[in-house]
């Protein structure tokens, strides 16, 4: 990965933006897919206790459908 210093605030602000930039919706529906699914694996294993997720689930879904969208 290629890296390079940040200058500034305002360029690591710039940088962030692009890579967000970046996001498909179709990665982030993966990535959504993904991430229920260890969920869920984690839960039925007792690895995680259980929690009510429906409201984590719904705001952080939320987040990122926002993220992209901008």
């Amino acid at each position: 990965m290629y890296r390079r210093k940040v200058r500034d605030m305002a360029d690591l602000r710039q940088r962030i933006i692009e890579a967000v930039e970046l996001i498909t919706p179709h990665m982030l529906r993966n990535t959504w897919q993904e991430l229920e699914y260890r969920l869920y694996i984690s839960v039925e294993l007792q690895q995680v206790p259980t929690l009510k997720c429906t409201d984590v689930h719904k705001n952080l879904f939320e987040l990122l459908c926002t993220l992209v969208k901008t």
